[in-house]
């Protein structure tokens, strides 16, 4: 009996990075100016679906599997120029870049309820990957005992949809700060931040391009309080004009919603600092279980979000911190090989772009299923697509007359195995978020 449901999975990857692009992309990047030995989309192919996969990590390992599909012969010291070659990076770099463009419009759980107002939601980290300690001069770590040589990925990560809004990489030693750039991509987005990119200039940015922002509060901030945005019965603290230390203590109120100056330098100008100030709005929940208040940071009004609703908001940075639980579990970034510095670039980006790749597969398989994400766990889909990994990449690569049949039978394993069995005893994710009173997050932030 012939199966109804399909994934139609060559058209979907040749969708996400047609041939012609890769040539576009390897022209203007200086990777390959014309067509020589290097059968350019097994290459980069065999990069984005076996990268993570046996003995992927290894430049023997690839080898092996691309002379498997390119059909053309190749000497190990050639693969091996073509994987250290300077420009194999910024070429990877460049692929990445037109995928997440390609998956910016992807279809997925938008915002909802009171998030529905804003264009975007977006969370920002880093995670530093290890390096051999012979590249300790080219990609100085932050810690010089541990990790002598280190990279570090800073991600930029969309809570709603699969897409992802940047990718930088640095050494080890830049600050999340130092690599994050603020500009007019924030305007009508909201933006979680968690306290290495804390800094008042950072944030009078964001408010300056059109974009709101929830940040934490770091232990030594001690504001002014301007007003309180709150109607307290009873005896209440008077709060205005005291600064936020010296009624801390004292407050027995759940929540804390008032409005505060702080202070700040601009960046020099011509060897000048400009003092500034700014107002924004200071959100407290109090924690019975730690006896402590959650701080939050926002220049967003409480007709925009209340004050639970900024709390629970931010937990939604839990998407990207998942991100890269991904990237170092089913995709292993964090075991990047080899002592040349090129390669293990190279590697970073190829495990991005194999991460991608993964979704774009997990993604047609909920929409022929009409599955949701906890119902197609992003772990257990990669685990099957690396087991699968060589038969997509014959499909990708190879002509559809020769590979029909095996395209029918990988469908088939990856709508079978994908979701999971377990699946009519989840809730959505989401469900499973807490806010701080311990009741269930509102399903209504994220439809």
């Amino acid at each position: 009996m012939a199966r109804k449901k399909s994934i139609r999975s060559r058209r979907e990857l040749k969708a996400l990075l047609p041939n012609e692009k890769l040539k576009s992309l390897a022209r203007e990047t200086r990777f390959q100016l014309r067509e020589r030995n290097l059968v350019l989309d097994a290459f980069v192919w065999t990069i984005a679906l076996c990268f993570g996969v046996g003995d992927g990590r290894v430049v023997a390992g690839l080898l092996q599997t691309y002379l498997s599909v390119a059909k053309v012969g190749m000497r190990k010291s050639s693969f091996y120029e073509w994987m250290t070659k300077k420009t194999l990076p910024v070429f990877l770099q460049a692929v990445l870049a037109h995928m997440m463009d390609a998956l910016a419009t992807s279809t997925g759980p938008g915002l909802a309820g009171p998030l529905g107002q804003f264009r975007e939601l977006f969370c920002t980290d880093s995670t530093v990957i290890k390096l051999h300690d012979c590249l300790r001069s080219l990609f100085p770590g932050s810690r010089t005992n541990h990790s002598p040589a280190a990279l570090k990925v800073h991600v930029v990560q969309k809570v709603s949809g699969s897409g992802v809004e940047s990718v930088k990489v640095t050494n080890g030693k830049t600050s999340d700060l130092k690599a994050f750039s603020v500009g007019p991509w924030v305007r009508g987005a909201l933006l979680l931040m968690d306290l290495g990119y804390y800094a008042f200039r950072k944030f009078a940015r964001i408010v300056e391009n059109g974009g709101s922002f929830i940040s934490r509060v770091k232990n030594g901030a001690n504001p002014r309080i301007l007003r309180c945005l709150r109607t307290h019965r009873g005896q209440a603290i008077q709060v205005k004009g005291k600064k936020l230390k010296d009624v801390l203590s004292t407050m027995v109120r759940q929540i804390i919603d008032v409005e505060v100056e702080v202070q700040f330098d601009r960046r020099s100008y011509k060897g000048t600092k400009k003092r500034d100030r700014k107002v924004l709005r200071l959100v407290g929940i109090w924690d019975k279980k730690e006896q402590r208040y959650h701080l939050y940071f926002t220049n967003l009004s409480p007709d925009q979000l209340d004050a639970r609703g900024v709390a629970e908001a931010y937990r939604l940075r839990w998407t990207v911190e998942l991100l890269f639980r991904q990237l170092k579990g089913a995709h292993r970034l964090d075991e990047i090989p080899g002592q040349n510095k090129y390669t293990a670039m190279a590697m970073i980006y190829g495990a991005l772009i194999s991460l991608l790749v993964t979704r774009t597969l997990v993604e047609a398989v909920r929409q022929a299923m009409s599955l949701t994400e906890a119902e197609t766990p992003h772990e257990r889909a990669a685990r099957v697509i690396q087991r699968l990994a060589k038969d997509i990449l014959r499909i990708v690569v190879q002509r559809p007359s020769e590979v029909g049949r095996i395209r029918l039978d990988v469908e088939g394993v990856l709508l079978d195995q994908i979701p999971d069995p377990n699946r009519a005893s989840r809730v959505l994710l989401l469900d499973k978020r807490r806010n701080l009173k311990g009741d269930r997050m509102p399903e209504t932030m994220v439809a």
